[in-house]
């Protein structure tokens, strides 16, 4: 085989494992993003008393609210440049979250 040949097998082989991390990548995204929207929306759901658990869900104390909102608001994130530390701030903040709710 000649050297041409082999560098245009390895070019193809690259080439087959960049698309399947691109795919993989946006699996990944996808499932993150389902996942973390997902346990937003069941603090939503308490706020709102709209639990999907027949039990009625007891929101966080009014301290703990508050502070949430402190660190919500304090969030430094730039959506636009789809930052992986964006990303882990959000995550963060979601799993800080989820200790103070009750039952998520």
């Amino acid at each position: 085989m000649s050297k041409i040949q082999q560098k245009q097998e390895a070019k193809d082989l690259l080439l087959e494992k960049l698309k399947w991390l691109r795919s993989s990548l946006k699996e990944v995204l996808e499932k993150f993003e389902l996942k973390r929207s997902s346990q937003i929306a069941e603090m939503i759901r308490t706020l709102e008393g709209k639990d999907i658990i027949a039990e009625t869900p007891r929101p966080p104390r009014t301290k703990d609210i508050k502070r949430m909102i402190a660190k919500i608001e304090s969030l430094k994130i730039k959506p636009q440049k789809g930052r992986a530390k964006d990303l882990r701030r959000i995550q963060r903040y979601i799993k800080e979250f989820t200790q103070i709710f009750p039952v998520l």
